[in-house]
């Protein structure tokens, strides 16, 4: 069960997550801990493999990362990035790389995250612990294209006194090469290594289906989120939302009762200290100066 909410609670990290590269750091432990979980049900091989696997695609995800941060002078940003026109191979890399990442089907990925679906599935392990793995999976899909749409899709904030170029041979040839890994390496890891156990060989439908489900599934829902992200405008706004923003219904009369009652107060109050003060000081501007005291008392009996 644990192992289950290290995939998962890794890959909630990473959603959240606006650097680039502490993004891919974040999915590189989520798959660590879908590893984990592959061996907690007894299949270590599956693990290795995936392992294998993983290596081509994540490495062209920090190759391209290291890309972007470079061209940008050290920004790593997704939200200032929207490098789709200025850096064509970096995006065409990362869309490969991402798409091998969620368990693409005939990608690199997807030759061990679906066999490690399926044993899931058929394995005894409880309902909780599947639904967990399947949840961290499809936020895998999320995150991937979290990268894709605000990194390389969106508008570019960047200034444009950077100067942006990718037409260096030490970093485009890695980066070639990893293209390839990333389409093919799969295939071949998977047919020229015979398997440590004997395969199943029938499944039902739905359990087949299950991984690109979940995959297809993250991809719907993080469409949905870039779009409600880049809209951030409701349509048709509700009446109950009144109730917080304007008070709803809130009776006029009682809501300036209120308020003008303690201005009141607050004023009359005010009036009494002052008037009080400026008694007192004239009363002892009297006791202090007798003679304006007797002076005003002859003034005041003189016969008219």
């Amino acid at each position: 069960m644990s192992r289950g909410y290290y995939h998962f609670f890794t890959a909630i990290c990473a959603l959240t997550q606006n650097n680039i590269e502490k993004t891919v750091a974040f999915s590189t432990s989520s798959q660590l801990g879908l590893r984990i979980t592959t061996i907690g049900i007894n299949q270590p091989h599956l693990a290795f493999l995936h392992i294998c696997t993983h290596v081509f695609f994540k490495v062209i995800l920090f190759v391209c990362s290291g890309s972007i941060i470079h061209s940008l002078n050290d920004e790593q940003d997704i939200w200032k990035t929207g490098l789709f026109k200025t850096l064509p191979l970096t995006f065409s890399s990362l869309i490969i790389g991402s798409l091998a990442l969620t368990g693409m089907p005939f990608l690199t990925g997807f030759y061990s995250k679906d066999l490690i679906i399926e044993t899931t599935n058929t394995s005894y392990t409880n309902v909780w612990a599947l639904s967990i793995t399947f949840i961290a999976t499809s936020l895998t899909s999320v995150y991937s294209m979290q990268i894709i749409s605000f990194a390389l899709i969106g508008q570019p904030h960047f200034p444009t006194l950077i100067n942006i170029n990718e037409n260096i041979p030490s970093l485009i040839n890695p980066i070639k090469h990893l293209i390839v890994d990333s389409i093919f390496a799969g295939f071949l890891l998977t047919n020229s290594i015979a398997p440590a156990s004997s395969p199943q060989t029938t499944i039902a439908p739905h359990l087949k289906l299950a991984a690109l489900g979940v995959n297809i599934l993250g991809l719907l829902l993080a469409i949905e989120l870039s779009s409600i992200t880049n809209n951030l405008t409701i349509k048709h706004p509700l009446q109950i939302f009144n109730f917080s923003n304007i008070l709803g219904f809130y009776s006029i009369t009682i809501h300036c009762i209120t308020p003008h009652s303690s201005l009141s107060i607050s004023q009359n109050l005010a009036s009494l200290l002052l008037s009080n003060l400026t008694r007192k000081v004239h009363t002892k501007n009297n006791f202090t100066n007798p003679n304006h005291s007797l002076r005003y008392y002859k003034y005041s009996k003189r016969p008219i």
